[in-house]
């Protein structure tokens, strides 16, 4: 009754968080994989999810193997009272494990372009022809510059004085 793709379906839940892990499946992931899989209603409840994982691992373990899972599997299907082929269709059957990630909501000052202030709302800092700032440039205080940073070659202010 346990065909190949249960070892496939084991194996990618096993990778779940820890790439590195191929033959060893975690309470985390177990959870995931019951829940992904439609297995969770009815009878059985998120407490017998960690209540089946507890029971089949061993006790120095807190990672179930892959006898364990098959064991962990018929204890599913006893506890929701449904025959064993139908739970194991049901894991052959799942397309995970899904990544979901959050996605976060607009920041008022980060999106919002008319509210930037300082150089930033004109335009942003200016970089010489190489598009690098270098400390030169950076700590020259014999040119002035512009709001947006850019040195300005000649000024004129009042009479006729000017400042290169």
């Amino acid at each position: 009754a346990y065909t190949h793709t249960h070892t496939q379906v084991y194996t990618r839940y096993c990778q779940l968080g820890n790439h590195h892990t191929t033959t060893h499946l975690d309470s985390r992931s177990w959870k995931k994989l019951v829940m992904e899989s439609g297995l969770l209603g009815g009878t059985y409840t998120r407490n017998d999810i960690d209540l089946t994982f507890v029971r089949v691992r061993t006790r120095q373990s807190n990672t179930i193997n892959f006898e364990q899972f098959l064991q962990a599997l018929d204890e599913v299907a006893h506890r929701s009272h449904n025959d064993i082929n139908q739970v194991i269709y049901k894991v052959a059957t799942v397309n995970g494990p899904k990544y979901i990630a959050t996605q976060p909501d607009l920041v008022r000052f980060y999106d919002d372009k008319s509210t930037y202030t300082g150089v930033y709302a004109r335009g942003g800092p200016s970089y010489d022809k190489d598009g690098k700032i270098t400390l030169p440039d950076l700590v020259n205080r014999a040119n002035i510059a512009d709001p947006r940073g850019v040195k300005i070659a000649t000024r004129k202010y009042a009479g006729s004085m000017s400042n290169p």
